[in-house]
């Protein structure tokens, strides 16, 4: 664009004495609305300023908090299982020892999000739309159910390696430093009942508190993508311990 000179109109207060009483006060009215407003734009302008720097150390926070709880987990997790295969101590699922852990995690993850600032619904935790996800999930899951019982069926059906094995084994056992261990009726019940109770706990932390956490603490339009990647690592990498199959079909 070409430029152009700017031409500056001074005019000193005190022409204003010449004027009429009446153009002097339109006069100052016009110069103190004009500055009112500016004042007002500069207030507003400072207060979201703010607001965006407080909502940052929020979030910084949050995340502080939550990475210190997620590692305190991670060493007395791994140090339970190591500790329990180093005095010989015969557990047929870690299950069984996982599932303490992580509830009393769960507790100090709620207690850390109440504290955050945030909506608890930030988290995931709502019954907005609940109905409506319990049945999806419910959906989902008797559908993969299905599937794979089909294919069991054909692979005992029709395969010669799997001769022998039942469609449905109502019975567990595992292994203890390489002695077959088997539950009782009760065990098992409680397994299962674990589980109800692990799998929920599991998402709480990982799907509802950190990757919620790095949703918001992250910037860009992967952010979204990159909050489920990093959550699952973690989520991972504490089914390590049962093998690295396992591990990497849960971090999926």
């Amino acid at each position: 664009f070409p430029s152009h000179d700017t031409q500056v109109l001074e005019i000193p207060l005190s022409v204003l004495s010449s004027v009429s009483h009446k153009t002097q006060l339109k006069i100052h009215q016009y110069l103190s609305q004009e500055l009112s407003q500016r004042l007002k734009t500069t207030s507003k302008l400072t207060v979201e300023a703010l607001k965006k720097q407080l909502e940052h150390l929020k979030v910084r926070l949050a995340m502080g908090s939550f990475i210190v709880y997620l590692t305190i987990l991670i060493f007395f997790y791994f140090y339970t299982i190591i500790t329990i295969d180093l005095i010989g101590l015969k557990v047929a699922s870690s299950t069984l020892i996982s599932i303490p852990i992580l509830i009393v995690f769960a507790i100090l993850m709620i207690h850390m999000m109440r504290r955050s600032g945030y909506p608890l619904k930030m988290y995931g935790l709502t019954w907005i739309n609940s109905k409506r996800a319990i049945l999806e999930s419910l959906g989902i899951t008797a559908l993969v159910v299905g599937l794979l019982t089909l294919l069991k069926w054909f692979l005992v059906t029709e395969e010669p390696l799997f001769g022998g094995i039942s469609l449905f084994q109502p019975s567990y056992a595992g292994y203890s430093h390489g002695v077959r261990v088997h539950l009782s009726s009760l065990e098992i019940t409680l397994l299962i009942a674990g589980y109800c109770i692990f799998t929920p706990v599991q998402e709480l932390i990982f799907r509802g508190a950190l990757q919620s956490s790095l949703q918001t603490f992250f910037l860009g339009s992967h952010r979204i993508g990159a909050a489920i990647l990093i959550s699952n690592l973690p989520f991972s990498m504490i089914h390590l311990h049962l093998s690295l199959s396992i591990a990497i079909v849960t971090g999926k």
